[in-house]
């Protein structure tokens, strides 16, 4: 059975948390990050409580914090994406959404693709995949590739 995380705004009360930096009013903690889904940080920006590039920034202090652990993230595009938050996202339905690619089929253009195999090294795409296409028309924002096993749907 799933479980969908509620979406509270009334959590994003920053200002009492940071009363001396009101410039952090918007930013969100680890706790407040981790307990959003992706429809909870669209309505977030949406809405006007934080902006695609905090929630960006959010995000990529989360991958920092974690993927040492985990070492999931093998190519990180944050730069990138602080740009692309900054300059605007399109308002889809995951309008500022931090996204990461899966390094297999979301050919990404520009961006090294590899499917995992080493023989694929040197692939670089020079246009979108349709699915990479259809997710930033959505408007989600892609922070980078996460790791895949050697072409992992071959017999």
């Amino acid at each position: 059975m799933l479980h969908r995380i509620q979406y509270d705004p009334s959590f994003l009360t920053a200002s009492t948390r940071y009363p001396s930096r009101p410039y952090l009013a918007a930013m969100l903690s680890p706790l407040e990050y981790d307990q959003l889904d992706s429809l909870g940080m669209a309505a977030l920006v949406a809405s006007g409580q934080l902006t695609a590039a905090e929630l960006c920034q959010a995000a990529i202090a989360r991958a920092e914090a974690v993927n040492p652990q985990i070492n999931a993230i093998i190519l990180k595009l944050f730069e990138q994406a602080q740009q692309r938050a900054t300059a605007g996202l399109p308002a889809g339905p995951f309008g500022g959404v931090p996204f990461l690619l899966k390094d297999f089929g979301a050919q990404y253009a520009g961006v090294p693709h590899t499917g995992g195999s080493k023989a694929l090294r040197h692939f670089v795409p020079t246009e979108d995949a349709e699915l990479v296409r259809r997710w930033q028309a959505a408007g989600v924002n892609i922070l980078g590739k996460t790791s895949t096993p050697s072409l992992p749907c071959w017999p």
